[in-house]
């Protein structure tokens, strides 16, 4: 055994091969050179691998990973007739992985058994948060019914419904996001930073309507605040959650509004001699209102207006310096 210990911690090719010569009733090496034969490629590779697989299990009949392994070479050699008896005594093997319940779940979905596949895959996310993102996008994907998805895969609870939220916004399924938005806030009042991704896919596929309401759900008051008339200046001390994640700093073009720098290069000198960093034309539009921030390091206090069509603001910068306005 030390000689063939010796070899399998060397792990080429050949050095495995030298260890299950040496040791032959141990089902390590065999999956090892498995493994090697997969990561070469090649029909040639993929048999060899498979036939190793299979000696693995013979060896080892109890180890629910030797079948899961063998389960997912067959599957990938197009035999899944052959693959899903040995998922299944994967599972039954280990019930509780939550890496043999995701495997078996994919298997039954690339089979179209999507009633299979979304029990395995409910359990999988329940056992390992991690999973989440990746198989409720798989699931997207897979173009399974968001109802059903709701109904049959995510757990009940605030987190894997924010993961679902998530992994939708992320791919820019916002019809099916606010279907799961609306199972969120079923549960109540949730911390602004659950709505923080969706509202992002919201402002970068511009659905401001939608837009507008998440943050008046997320984030009643600062959304009641934003909409308050005169002087558009807010967040001044980045107090509010909703305008920090993204509200506030985006830059989306918008029709009919243009901003141009008026000699820039005198104005950041007088700025950087002040200690005063520039006001920077920033903002999202989100419902025909547009936000901004301003930083200073002096008591200078700014107004923001609405853009109009048609009219020029001209914004004077030696005044923020400190200089006469011209």
């Amino acid at each position: 055994m030390g000689v063939a210990a010796w070899c399998s911690r060397r792990g080429s090719e050949k050095d495995l091969e030298r260890a299950i010569r040496w040791a032959p009733a141990s089902a390590e090496n065999d999956a090892a050179l498995a493994r090697l034969n997969e990561l070469a490629g090649g029909v040639d590779a993929q048999a060899r691998a498979l036939q190793l697989r299979r000696q693995a299990t013979r060896l080892e009949p109890s180890d629910a990973i030797y079948w899961l392994e063998q389960a997912m070479s067959e599957d990938e050699a197009g035999q899944p007739e052959s693959a899903e008896p040995d998922y299944l005594r994967a599972r039954a093997l280990f019930p509780l992985s939550p890496d043999v319940n995701r495997a078996l779940g994919e298997y039954y979905l690339r089979q179209g058994r999507i009633d299979g596949a979304l029990d395995a895959l409910r359990f999988a996310v329940s056992a390992d948060p991690a999973m989440r993102a990746d198989v409720f996008a798989e699931l997207w994907r897979a173009g399974v019914d968001t109802h059903e998805v709701l109904r049959r895969a995510v757990p009940a609870d605030r987190d894997a419904l924010v993961a679902y939220l998530n992994a939708l916004a992320a791919v820019g399924a916002l019809d099916d996001a606010k279907l799961v938005w609306a199972r969120l806030q079923a549960l109540g009042a949730a911390p602004p930073q659950d709505s923080y991704q969706y509202i992002d896919a919201l402002i970068r596929f511009e659905r401001t309507t939608e837009l507008e309401t998440v943050w008046a759900e997320a984030a009643p008051a600062e959304a009641a605040a934003s909409r308050a008339s005169g002087n558009l200046v807010s967040n001044g001390s980045f107090e509010e959650p909703m305008l920090n994640a993204g509200l506030d700093w985006r830059v989306i073009p918008v029709p009919g509004v243009f901003v141009i720098d008026d000699e820039v290069s005198a104005i950041a000198k007088h700025l950087e001699r002040k200690q005063v960093l520039p006001l920077h034309p920033t903002g999202v539009q989100a419902g025909g209102r547009a936000f901004g921030r301003a930083q200073q390091t002096e008591d200078v206090v700014f107004h923001f207006d609405r853009p109009k069509r048609g009219r020029k603001h001209r914004g004077n910068f030696g005044e923020l310096a400190g200089e006469p306005a011209k």
